[in-house]
């Protein structure tokens, strides 16, 4: 758990927040980066401000970092914006099987479930190097909340340290020792999904795949902005190569961690738009207008079709990569979680 220097430090740094979305209208125009648009989409204003804000702050690009120090920025940085949530009935820190031995989980149970509950088992973004149960927690506990299931939150392991394919054996492992465990967990292993944001997405996708045809299949695969071509030749890697919340630099760099030199980026067990999908179990995308992965997601989601598969699509065209994180600022990606949630609850029910 966070400690409680860092939860003050955090308390204190939002509060500092909270006046901006009553700045005089001249003022919030002249800190935001200019009106922006891409393929008929149009930039939210209150992301504009926010680009502007963070522009001011010359923040060291991650690359120039290193992996330790990034992590250490986005720790720092990561959880400031997530609107707060609910209080949890409980949250727990456990142990939970990995790839190559045990991993840490948290678990977030919401108010009001019994036993037998539905579950998320979730997986963080962060490019496949940054992020952790404290990065994600106020994620976790806001689809906890709304869906009213129990999120299980899985730290698996990052690059550079340990590279492909350490994640999506990770993240596969942990999915099939939470459906051993359910009803330990109190859960109801018939209703639990899968699901992420950013290379959490893509990590489960990667386990959907992987678990199709077995006793493990997810009842939804929730993608929030996908990556699912790691070859990065998707136009709109290029054609929204700067001036965003990730760009085409930051990207290069993730890969650059978590894939040996060596690595076929078209393997499917690597990038899941090269996979044959049919079978899959169904799957609720979501795509931000103003995001380089833009193309990953909507091509994915055109492949799931042709393959028969049940699928979801929703494209938040005003919106930026890793607008889940964003709701204290950016009110309008709350739209991302109310549709998420539906989805979630829609699949628990059925």
């Amino acid at each position: 758990m966070a400690s409680r220097m860092d939860l003050l430090r955090r308390t204190a740094t939002r509060a500092a927040l909270a006046p901006l979305g009553y700045l005089p209208a001249a003022l919030r125009e002249r800190l935001s980066v200019p009106k922006r648009t891409y393929e008929g989409d149009v930039l939210d204003d209150d992301v504009r401000l926010l680009l502007g804000l963070e522009r001011r702050l010359a923040r060291v690009p991650y690359a120039d970092l290193g992996a330790v120090k990034a992590r250490e920025n986005y720790q720092e940085f990561g959880p400031l914006l997530v609107a707060d949530a609910p209080a949890m009935e409980s949250i727990e820190d456990r142990m939970i099987a990995g790839g190559d031995g045990p991993i840490p989980m948290r678990v977030y149970r919401p108010k009001g479930l019994g036993r037998e509950a539905p579950a998320l088992v979730y997986f963080h973004g962060g490019g496949f190097v940054l992020g952790d149960l404290e990065t994600y927690d106020g994620v976790c506990k806001l689809f906890a909340a709304r869906a009213q299931c129990v999120v299980l939150s899985v730290d698996y392991r990052l690059a550079p340290e340990h590279p492909w394919p350490a994640g999506p054996r990770d993240a596969r492992a942990a999915f099939c020792a939470v459906l051993d465990a359910a009803a330990a967990l109190g859960l109801n292993r018939a209703r639990v999904a899968v699901g992420g944001d950013s290379a959490g997405a893509t990590l489960s996708a990667l386990t959907s795949l992987a678990l199709r045809n077995t006793p493990y299949v997810p009842v939804l695969q929730l993608l929030v902005y996908p990556a699912t071509d790691l070859t990065m030749q998707q136009p709109s890697i290029d054609g929204l190569a700067e001036g965003l919340v990730l760009d085409r630099a930051t990207m290069k760099w993730f890969m650059e961690q978590y894939l040996p030199s060596d690595c076929d980026r078209t393997d499917p067990a690597v990038s899941p738009l090269y996979a044959s999908l049919e079978g899959v179990c169904p799957a609720h995308v979501q795509t931000a207008g103003f995001d380089p992965l833009r193309d990953d997601g909507l091509e994915y989601v055109k492949k799931l079709r042709r393959a028969g598969a049940q699928v979801e699509h929703v494209h938040l065209g005003s919106l930026v990569h890793g607008y889940l994180n964003m709701g204290r600022m950016v009110p309008a990606s709350f739209e991302g979680y109310d549709r998420a949630v539906r989805a979630l609850r829609r699949a628990f029910e059925s």
